[in-house]
Order: C-alpha cells, then sequence, then structure tokens
C-alpha cells in the first residue's frame, strides 16, 4: 500500500510539472496505442467493423496531432515538414513508376514525423506520465489474458477482427482452437519457459507488438532512470520483466540486452555512432547467414535472418531506386528491404540520417533513448516491418520528439559528460 501510495505520489509531482504542456499530446498518444484495442471491443460486442474503420480513426488522430502541432508551432518544427513534403514528392514519383497509389508507404514515414514533433509540444514530465499510463494499460491486458483468457477472447475476438478488418483469411489462422492472433501460438516450445502459457498480447492484439513496446520501455527506462523516483523505478522494471515473459520473444530479449549495454557505457559511445547501426546490423546479419549456414524457411529468429540475407542478394537496382513492387509481397518479414522498396536506398538513408543528426546528444537522456531506439530499429529491420505500426510508433517517436524539445520550457535534462584523454 505504502508502495502504491509513493507511486501516484510521484506521478502526481510529474503530473504538476507537465501542466504547463498540456495534456493533449499524451491524450493523442495514448489513443494512438489503444485505439485497436478500444475497435476490436466494439468489433466483438457491438457491430462488426471495416478495415476502412481502422484507417479512419488513425487519420482522425493524426489529424488532431498536426492540428495540436501547428497551434504549438515553432522555427525548430518547420525542417521536419520540409521532411514530409520530399517523402511526399517521392510517394508521386513512385506512383507515377509503378502505379501501386497504396498511402500506406507514405503513411509508414508521415506517423514517424508526426509523433516526432507531437513530442516537440511537450516535455519530459508528460513523456514519463504518458509511458506510466500505457504500462499500467498493458499490464491490466496482461493479468486478464493471463487470469481468464475467455474473458480476453470474448471481450476483444481478436481472430474475428483481425479477418474483419485487415482482409485476414480463416485458413491464415493456423491454430484452429485459438481465437488469438496467428502468432499467439506457436509449434515449438515457448523461448522463456517459466510458464506455461501462450505468448501474449494484451491490448495490442499481438506479440510482436507488446515485445516492441517491451523494447521501448527499456530505452524509456534507461534514459530517464534519474528522473525516476524509486517506486517508478521499480514499477518500470517489474513491468519490463512482465511484458517480455509475456510476449516470449527472441528479439525483445536480444534487443534488451543490446540497449542495457549501450545504455551503460553511453560515455563510451562515440557521438552519432547510430549512423552506422543500420549498415553494421545488416553487414552482420549477412556475415552471420553465409557463415553459419543458415537456411531460410522456418519461422524463428534464424530463419527470418537467412530469408533477409537471401531477400537482399534479389533486390535489383529498380528496387534500390524504389521503382519496383517485384519484392513489395515478400518484404513485410525484412524491414530493411522494405523501407528500400518502398522509400527507396537514398530515401531510408536520408530518414535515417536526418533522425540520427537530429539529436545532438547534448544531454544524457537523449543520447541514452537515441542510441538505445535506434539500435532497436536496426535490429528489427532485418526480421520484421512491425515497428512501423502506430501502436507502438506513437510512443517511440513521441519521446523521441520531447528530448528534442528546447523552446517550450522542457524540463531540467543532464547534459553528456564527455570522457577526454588526459595529457
Amino acid at each position: 500500500m505504502r508502495a502504491a501510495t509513493h507511486l501516484s505520489e510521484q506521478t502526481a509531482a510529474h503530473v504538476t510539472a507537465g501542466d504547463r504542456a498540456g495534456l493533449a499530446p499524451v491524450a493523442l498518444v495514448l489513443m494512438a496505442a489503444l485505439f485497436n484495442a478500444a475497435l476490436a471491443i466494439v468489433n466483438a460486442r457491438i457491430m462488426p467493423l471495416s478495415g476502412n474503420m481502422i484507417i479512419l480513426a488513425e487519420v482522425l488522430i493524426v489529424a488532431a496531432s498536426h492540428l495540436y502541432i501547428l497551434r504549438m508551432f515553432n522555427g525548430d518544427m518547420l525542417k521536419w515538414y520540409f521532411l514530409i513534403v520530399a517523402f511526399a514528392v517521392f510517394a508521386l514519383l513512385r506512383i507515377a513508376a509503378t502505379g501501386n497509389a497504396d498511402a500506406k508507404y507514405f503513411r509508414d514515414i508521415f506517423l514517424i514525423v508526426t509523433f516526432i514533433l507531437l513530442g516537440m509540444t511537450s516535455n519530459q514530465s508528460r513523456a514519463i506520465q504518458m509511458m506510466v499510463a500505457l504500462q499500467i494499460a498493458v499490464l491490466a491486458g496482461i493479468a486478464l489474458e493471463a487470469i481468464c483468457l475467455d474473458c480476453f477472447t470474448d471481450l476483444f475476438a481478436v481472430k474475428e477482427f483481425y479477418i474483419n478488418t485487415r482482409g485476414l483469411g480463416e485458413e491464415e489462422f493456423t491454430n484452429l482452437l485459438s481465437d488469438l492472433y496467428v502468432s499467439a501460438t506457436r509449434p515449438e516450445a515457448r523461448f522463456l519457459p517459466f510458464f506455461d502459457l501462450h505468448r501474449l498480447s494484451s491490448v495490442f492484439l499481438e506479440p510482436v507488438s507488446l515485445g516492441n513496446f517491451m523494447i521501448v520501455t527499456v530505452a524509456f527506462t534507461a534514459a530517464f532512470w534519474h528522473r525516476l523516483g524509486s517506486a517508478l523505478r521499480v514499477f518500470c522494471v517489474a513491468s519490463m520483466m512482465l511484458m517480455l515473459l509475456a510476449c516470449d520473444g527472441r528479439l525483445a530479449a536480444l534487443a534488451s540486452v543490446a540497449i542495457l549495454a549501450i545504455s551503460i557505457a553511453y560515455r563510451l559511445v562515440p557521438r552519432h555512432a547510430a549512423l552506422l547501426f543500420v549498415p553494421t546490423v545488416t553487414g552482420l546479419a549477412l556475415f552471420m547467414t553465409y557463415a553459419a549456414d543458415l537456411k531460410p524457411g522456418v519461422d524463428d529468429l534464424t530463419g527470418r535472418i537467412a530469408y533477409t540475407a537471401e531477400l537482399i542478394r534479389s533486390v535489383s537496382l529498380d528496387d534500390f531506386a524504389g521503382l519496383s513492387d517485384r519484392l513489395l509481397e515478400q518484404s513485410v518479414d525484412a524491414g530493411v528491404v522494405y523501407l528500400t522498396i518502398t522509400q527507396s536506398f537514398l530515401g531510408l538513408a536520408l530518414l535515417w540520417g536526418f533522425i540520427t543528426l537530429s539529436a545532438d546528444e547534448a544531454t544524457r537522456e537523449q543520447k541514452i533513448y537515441k542510441n538505445g531506439i535506434l539500435l532497436y530499429l536496426a535490429l528489427t529491420m532485418i526480421v520484421s516491418y512491425s515497428f512501423l505500426s502506430i501502436k507502438t510508433a506513437a510512443p517511440i517517436w513521441f519521446v523521441f520528439g520531447v528530448l528534442l524539445s528546447r523552446a517550450n520550457g522542457n524540463d531540467t535534462q543532464q547534459p553528456v559528460k564527455r570522457i577526454t584523454a588526459r595529457t
């Protein structure tokens, strides 16, 4: 009881500190992360929904975000709108070249920039409130799913929701006895064999998104550790452990260890080293595939790495230029190939460089979070493009934007103490 009171007092303190920034950005990020769960309840309990309802909800959240951003506009935001224009122009060129007018490819980039800009209207106290609130919602979902699976499936009807709104076929759900998402059950044993449960999804409705959010929580906790009181530290660490056990994610476990390692040694990480994360991780994946003779075909971590390596070998000049859909369908399990095909190699390099260089690493929080998140993205790109989902993209980039903020009365941040050679 005392710990709960302490946690409430700390959260209340952050509310007071964050009043200047307003609650609207926090509410918008929470809606972005949770609207799929809300619509799943509507689909299960009130009326069937279609994919158009998902699109409409996302459009309304993004539109409301930009209305708020423009209300709080400052000069630091202008370059991000120029970036949006650049990718919009490329999207039109791509449509002309391929005849594929799917707005999703532009939307992937637009979401990233939208939530960075929304973060730039807020401050660290609001970022902490958002992450704590979202973790509470996620832990509540985990508890419901673990304790009463029938209650969870009756409430969300996950299988029916994805069939109705994503166009998935009944045959894609290989476990006919389960009403959960496709990847919630594996033919092999759990990766983390501490209890005998399926892979949990919580309010994200799919285990991969839960794993992705768990990794975001690791980066957030490492970056904000010195700003969190003792109760919030305990809460975040316990939350991370529960989410990792629940999602049973191989990549989540690997990425978490890597993020913690570079966070502990953040002073030793060269400035803007993240520029090399994607080429380094991709190169290591290629080397590992050929050195260990990994084979694609098995839906596990090594199988997906081998699949991506094989797909990279198939990329043509047209694919590198972003002017071909030849490998588009196959690239959903290879995020680095997907972004290359949909944005071009130069577009991916521009986006990665722009994001990396926008954060100058002048503060401890910014350096740790930036390197942690970009390392997570580089690792995830090898096996998936799930990092583009609004459920986890919203909190990731909102916190990133908060740490870019300079002109909104942001909370005091800890400067980086650089290691210098003695003479």
